[in-house]
């Protein structure tokens, strides 16, 4: 395995990424799915031939409350269904983000997937400060035999789900 870059200059490269993804104007973006927790927009990706999905939705709690449980880590297993385990596998403590390593491990009736620059923007309502705007930005690249169809309708109904799980857990 090679070693991994510098992580400032991959946690810059991502935030400049993602600050770049939050100035795509309402135009570009097409809604693939509303709920009353949250509306999913795609639009194609710029890293490869699927979609970049923008994710948003008014959570009832404060932003920090609200990071410690979508990070990775031991809340996220307790209310997340999508997530039955998790090994950490590298740790950067001078950076907060999570960079998405392709390891060559194989898993029989397993879909290897790869996340493209994806990342979350939680912020306190300035009129509400108890509430916050999550915007997620997602573009996971499901690799194997699965149509485009069915990965489109599976990212959207998952992000959106994501919120209405979310709010459950913090309620608890």
């Amino acid at each position: 395995m090679d070693p991994l870059p510098n992580p400032a200059a991959l946690a810059a490269r991502l935030r400049n990424t993602l600050v770049r993804y939050q100035g795509i104007a309402d135009g570009e973006w097409r809604v693939a799915k509303k709920t009353k927790d949250a509306t999913v927009w795609r639009k194609p990706s710029e890293e490869f031939t699927g979609y970049l999905y923008k994710a948003q939705g008014v959570v009832e709690d404060v932003a920090n409350r609200i990071v410690d449980h979508i990070r990775p880590g031991p809340y996220r297993l307790d209310w997340d269904s999508l997530m039955t385990s998790m090994d950490i596998l590298e740790t950067f403590e001078e950076v907060k983000t999570c960079i998405s390593l392709d390891y060559g491990e194989v898993r029989p009736n397993f879909v290897r997937g790869f996340n493209h620059p994806c990342g979350w923007f939680c912020v306190p309502l300035k009129d509400c400060p108890n509430h916050s705007l999550l915007t997620g930005y997602i573009q996971t690249e499901l690799r194997g035999m699965l149509p485009q169809s069915a990965v489109d309708t599976a990212m959207s109904s998952t992000l959106a789900n994501f919120y209405s799980d979310l709010k459950k857990a913090l309620k608890t």
